[in-house]
């Protein structure tokens, strides 16, 4: 006890706990503890760290918790629990059915405290994470752990850091905890829990029997809407993908939303053919399923022979609407079999390729489309370098009457009800069709491609959104987009940020603004714009308009206080400052 004192004294010079926090007061742990006995509502997180609260305070601690359902974390680190304290502790954690996360850590518990939470946790189906770094547990305990671990219980995070363990046990207790994680996932799985509703797969981290049994609880399941598959491992060929997964996934009636990841094995690891047989083996996975919606193959990369695979599928899948393919590397070659694929394809209404390569050509594989897909209304081409002549041609493309188009495989007009694209759209394509948001971020596409896309935007459109960062827009493009704003009665956010419109372009668009009445925000920043155009800014900002938003940053005008004078219930960002 005098020992107990005498450290909390030196924790008193200190005037913080290991957190940061305001140490507190013996009265501020009592008033906190009462609250706890009766059952605040608003308290989720009980922390009492390093307050040296020992072996007498874990047991008034204990006895608040008893009754209590609304706690969720416990921070009790650093309190000089020791063995009997945690014994306590376990007890609590045998009978409550609301703490999630427990932080033990420095409360010198040894092998027997290690022991007495263990066995609380192979009773409690709710604690998930538990931390005991610093607390003087060896090998001993850690078998202790391992044994424990072997029953099947929600615990995914068990933190034994910074105690005298050594690098074999380490491991065991790391294999144990996955196993369990496993098992208890399968568990789940099986008994359709309706909390799970998104799981996490993670191939290199799963022992090797429980593959095959987690597949076949996934094919099972009917709560699950949301998964993540890592299908990353030291020896995962093209083969187990299919078994594992193809039958299951095409199984499965609840999931919509799939995440496929590989950590770059797609194409730049494993031997020859490697990346086209793991594509192709997802690719069969996908065309089986009727349920999924959503398909996510992110930054792996697939290359353009994956591209091709899934080209494959989408010919023959009608339920996928949406596909995210960002940063693959598909190049030319792969947009335009993706292209192709969207003849026949009628389900799929939002492609996101940014960021893949893609040039010139295969810009044009998608204008041929745009005209008479009569499903897709949002495709993302931004970070590629589609340049002018891309994007041209599918401003043009969407300029065009579709019943004049012959874009048919054989060359014959193909009779489809026009609809949207590049998420921008004109005139009898947009009457039908909603096309909201384009995306042609840096794919340097120039002036002459804006003039080509402002006549392209009739003053009936649909589109809602424009964005046009970094792609080297003057004067002249700036003009050409001034016009369309005098007549545009839709768009509401525009961003021409990063560009060189310079003063000349900025004057015509808000000279443009005075005439419409929906744009709300508008971005401009990083575009050449000096002094010379801060009197017809400023003439803007005193009128009722129906703008509230503007970024002028990275440009060199404004006086920040004839602004504030000026703007009424405007937002503008001249720099790092936004002002309202």
């Amino acid at each position: 006890m005098l020992k107990s004192m005498i450290a909390r004294r030196i924790l008193r010079k200190k005037e913080k706990t290991c957190s940061g926090e305001p140490l507190k007061t013996q009265k501020e742990i009592d008033l906190l503890l009462d609250r706890v006995a009766k059952n605040d509502p608003g308290l989720k997180v009980l922390s009492l760290e390093c307050q040296m609260l020992g072996e007498r305070g874990a047991k008034a601690l204990v006895s608040a918790l008893s009754e209590n359902y609304h706690v969720s974390e416990l921070r009790v680190r650093h309190n000089g629990f020791g063995p009997n304290g945690s014994r306590l502790v376990s007890r609590l954690l045998c009978s409550n059915s609301t703490i999630r996360k427990v932080d033990l850590c420095h409360n010198k518990i040894g092998n027997e405290g290690l022991g007495f939470i263990m066995d609380a946790l192979t009773k409690n189906q709710v604690v998930e994470y538990v931390d005991l770094r610093q607390n003087e547990i060896d090998d001993k305990g850690a078998q202790t752990a391992v044994a424990a671990l072997e029953s099947t219980s929600p615990l995914a995070t068990f933190d034994l850091r910074l105690n005298n363990i050594s690098d074999g046990s380490k491991k065991s207790i790391d294999k144990a905890l996955k196993k369990n994680c496993v098992e208890h996932q399968i568990q789940k799985l099986r008994n359709n829990d309706q909390s799970l509703t998104g799981l996490r797969v993670s191939f290199g981290d799963i022992p090797f029997e429980n593959e095959a049994r987690l597949a076949e609880a996934i094919g099972a399941n009917e709560t699950l809407k949301v998964i993540y598959l890592d299908l990353t491992a030291g020896d995962l060929g093209p083969g187990r993908i299919s078994k594992l997964m193809s039958s299951s996934l095409s199984r499965n009636r609840s999931l919509r939303v799939v995440h496929f990841s590989q950590r770059g094995r797609f194409s730049r690891r494993g031997p020859e053919g490697y990346t086209q047989e793991n594509i192709v083996a997802l690719s069969l996975m996908l065309e089986k399923s009727t349920t999924i919606k959503e398909v996510y193959i992110t930054g792996d990369p697939i290359g353009c022979c994956g591209a091709e695979a899934l080209a494959h599928m989408l010919i023959h899948n009608n339920s996928i609407s949406q596909l995210d393919l960002r940063a693959n590397e598909i190049n030319d070659e792969g947009a335009m079999a993706l292209a192709r694929s969207l003849h026949p394809n009628n389900s799929l209404s939002k492609l996101v390729l940014s960021d893949n390569k893609i040039g010139p050509a295969g810009a044009q594989a998608f204008a041929k489309v745009l005209s008479f897909n009569n499903t897709l209304s949002e495709i993302d081409l931004s970070w590629n370098n589609i340049q002018a002549e891309g994007a041209t041609a599918i401003f043009n493309a969407l300029e065009k009457d579709p019943a004049t188009n012959d874009i048919g495989e054989e060359g014959t007009n193909t009779g489809n009800t026009p609809i949207s694209s590049s998420q921008l759209q004109v005139d009898k394509i947009m009457k039908s069709n909603s096309f909201s948001e384009p995306h042609l971020l840096s794919d340097k596409i120039k002036d002459e491609s804006v003039v080509a896309c402002m006549k392209s935007l009739r003053c009936d459109s649909a589109l809602t959104k424009l964005i046009l960062c970094n792609n080297n827009i003057g004067p002249s493009g700036a003009k050409a987009f001034a016009k369309l704003l005098s007549r545009n009665t839709t768009l509401s956010e525009i961003d021409l940020s990063c560009n060189n419109i310079k003063d000349i372009g900025a004057v015509a668009i808000f000279s443009a603004l005075e005439k419409n009445s929906t744009v709300s925000s508008l971005c401009l920043s990083r575009n050449g714009i000096s002094e010379e155009s801060a009197n017809i800014i400023m003439d803007f900002l005193s009128r009722k308009t129906a703008i509230k938003f503007i970024d002028l940053a990275g440009n060199h005008i404004f006086d920040i206080r004839a602004l504030e004078n000026l703007m009424g219930d405007v937002r503008v960002r001249t720099g790092y400052l936004e002002i309202d």
